[in-house]
C-alpha cells in the first residue's frame, strides 16, 4: 500500500517528523515552526512493515527495499531461532524504515532504520547494481535482538552480532568485510594498523572513531569476536551471554581470557599489506 503525505518543511525534516510523530507523538509548536518548501513524503506499508520515502525514491524503490527488509527479518530469526535461547520477544516488533536523504551510513533507532537515500538510488542503478549494500541485515539484527548490555555497556555485543549475521545471511558483500573471512580481514585490518583495539575499547572506537582504519576495525573485532563464540562454544552459550549471564557461568571463562583466546587466533592470522587485499 502507497499512501501519499504532503509535508510543508524539507525534505529531511519531514521525513525525520513522519517518524517520530509514529514513536513519540506530535511536534512541539516550535517544531511545526521550522517549516519551508513543500515535499511528498510517501509510505509503502504492508503487515508488521512501513518504509517512509520522498521523491527521487520511487514506490517500486520502496516495495524492494520492503522486501528486502522482510527476507532480512525471516533469515535472521531462522538463525536465532536455531536456539532455544533467542527469547523470541521481539520477532513481531513492527519495523519502520525511513529512506533519509540527509544519512550517510545506515543506523537504528529502536524499531526504527535509517537507510541513506543516495545509497538507495545508487542501489537501484542499473548501471552499478549488485555492488552497493544498503546493510539492511544488519539493522534487522538490531531490531530483533537486543543484547542486556545495550543500554549499560554499549552496543559491543549487540554490533558484533549484526556485523557477523551480516555476513552470514546477506548475498551482496557489505562494510566492513565485504563478505571475505571476519577473521581474516581483522588480523590483516590491525597489522596495517600497528596491533588490535583493546576489547573495551571498541564500542567507544565506533562512536568516535580517530580514523577510518580505527573505525572498520572496530566492527571488525567485534563480529569476529562474536564469530569465534559462536564457532566455539555454539550459539546456545553465545545467547547466554549475549543476553547477560556472565561468561564463567556459560563456559568457564572470564570475558578477558576469552579475549586473549581471541586475540590468539587472530594474532596467527596477521600477514602485512592491505585490508582491502584479496583474501
Amino acid at each position: 500500500m502507497c499512501e501519499v503525505r504532503p509535508q510543508v518543511r524539507t525534505v529531511a525534516a519531514a521525513l525525520f517528523a513522519t517518524v517520530m510523530l509514529v514513536a513519540f507523538g506530535p511536534l512541539s509548536a516550535e517544531q511545526e515552526q521550522e517549516a519551508e518548501p513543500e515535499v511528498e513524503i510517501r509510505t509503502h506499508s504492508r503487515p508488521g512493515l512501513e518504509v517512509v520515502y520522498a521523491s527521487p525514491v520511487t514506490e517500486a524503490m520502496a516495495r524492494r527495499v520492503a522486501d528486502r527488509v522482510e527476507l532480512a527479518r525471516e533469515r535472521t530469526l531462522a538463525f536465532l531461532r536455531q536456539s532455544g535461547e533467542y527469547p523470541d520477544d521481539r520477532a513481531d516488533v513492527p519495523i519502520r524504515v525511513l529512506l533519509d536523504p540527509d544519512a550517510t551510513a545506515p543506523s537504528q533507532m529502536r524499531s526504527t532504520i535509517f537507510i541513506p537515500q543516495d545509497r538507495v538510488l545508487a542501489f537501484f542503478d542499473e548501471d552499478i547494481e549488485g555492488t552497493v549494500s544498503l546493510a539492511i541485515t544488519h539493522e534487522v539484527v538490531h531490531v530483533l535482538a537486543v543484547s542486556a548490555y545495550r543500554r549499560t555497556r554499549g552496543r559491543f555485543f549487540d554490533d558484533g552480532l549484526a556485523v557477523f549475521l551480516q555476513s552470514e545471511l546477506d548475498e551482496l558483500p557489505a562494510y566492513p568485510n565485504f563478505h571475505r573471512g571476519l577473521h581474516l580481514q581483522t588480523a590483516k585490518a590491525a597489522a596495517e594498523r600497528g596491533g588490535l583495539l583493546p576489547l573495551e575499547d571498541t564500542d567507544s572506537t565506533r562512536r568516535n572513531p580517530p580514523t577510518r582504519e580505527d573505525l572498520r576495525l572496530a566492527y571488525l573485532q567485534e563480529g569476529s569476536f562474536t564469530q569465534y563464540l559462536i564457532e566455539r562454544f555454539g550459539l546456545d552459550a553465545y545467547l547466554r551471554i549475549y543476553y547477560g549471564e556472565s561468561p564463567e557461568d556459560v563456559v568457564g571463562s572470564s570475558l578477558l581470557e576469552l579475549d586473549g583466546e581471541w586475540r590468539a587466533l587472530i594474532g596467527a592470522l596477521q600477514v602485512t599489506g592491505s585490508p582491502d587485499a584479496a583474501a
